[in-house]
């Protein structure tokens, strides 16, 4: 512990201690990539209003929130990890956890609940998606039997199975 600091930590600082230990301006980083990434990995469409109709947004969120989850989690745990070494120095030995005003092992609960956390979400937004393609697909299974019963002429000239 660094001379000077107290052990003690004060009920109003505690919220920002656990703050601290996620890293927000590094998780934001990896929040704004995440976003970018999940728009790049969208299909191809002709404008903006066609672009938003892809979003699944209950798949966004969770992605989202899982992703956040992690990135704080893991830079908790890192946190936890480097404690004694970050007390040792200078830059960092104010951080909560060198500092004593937050316990290692609440620290370490802290951030493998964040992690747990983080795959439950990701395990649903998974789910979320598979859900969309599921009912995308049967959209399209539908309006080809559609298709079928009218008549359509690429039937008409064999191009589409009549079994289909």
């Amino acid at each position: 512990m660094v001379p000077g600091l107290t052990s003690k930590p004060q009920t109003g600082h505690l919220v920002r201690d656990y703050v601290e230990l996620t890293k927000p301006r590094i998780t934001w980083l990896i929040l704004m990539s995440t976003a970018i990434g999940y728009f790049f990995g969208l299909p191809r469409s002709a404008g903006w209003r066609a672009l938003l109709g892809t979003i699944h947004l209950v798949s966004l969120v969770h992605t989202i929130v899982g992703t956040s989850l992690m990135a704080s989690g893991t830079a908790a745990l890192n946190q936890w990890y480097e404690r004694d070494a970050d007390s040792r120095m200078r830059r960092t030995a104010r951080r909560p956890l060198p500092a004593g005003r937050l316990s290692a092992e609440r620290a370490r609960a802290d951030a493998t609940g964040k992690a747990r956390d983080a795959q439950l979400a990701n395990e649903r937004a998974q789910e979320q998606k598979e859900q969309a393609d599921a009912l995308r697909l049967a959209a399209e299974q539908r309006e080809a039997r559609l298709a079928l019963d009218r008549g359509h002429e690429l039937c008409r000239w064999g191009a589409v199975p009549k079994g289909l």
